[in-house]
């Protein structure tokens, strides 16, 4: 139940900063000086760690379930963008804090983009 009520908390918060939001979407490579990049378009992420996967996705926000070998494996990543240049993102654990993420404009892992190649892994 404490678990419940935490999630519920998360997302209650992260809603409150979307709505805020005056950006345009979530899509987009972002980038933090020790996690790493990512990628999203749509409901498809490429993580910091490479992988290709999908999670759910809104304009302004998105959730996805880490994938194993990657940092908070098997945990819920939940974003949402603040405005243009700005994404919170929290990990669903205890003792998480919001990590503030920046846009950015690189080539976010040796896999390359989402762009480069659809068809392998996202379906």
């Amino acid at each position: 139940m404490q678990n419940l009520m935490r999630a519920v908390a998360i997302i209650v918060m992260l809603v409150s900063f979307s709505t805020t939001a005056q950006a345009d979407a979530i899509d987009g490579n972002w980038c933090h000086s020790e996690f790493g990049n990512f990628e999203i378009r749509g409901s498809n992420i490429l993580t910091p760690g490479g992988l290709q996967m999908t999670g759910e996705y809104s304009r302004h926000t998105f959730r996805y379930i880490a994938p194993t070998g990657e940092r908070a494996a098997t945990k819920a990543i939940n974003m949402a963008i603040v405005d243009d240049e700005t994404l919170h993102l929290i990990v669903e654990e205890p003792d998480s804090s919001v990590e503030v993420w920046r846009r950015c404009h690189v080539n976010v892992s040796s896999a390359g983009s989402l762009d480069e190649d659809r068809s392998n892994a996202l379906t």
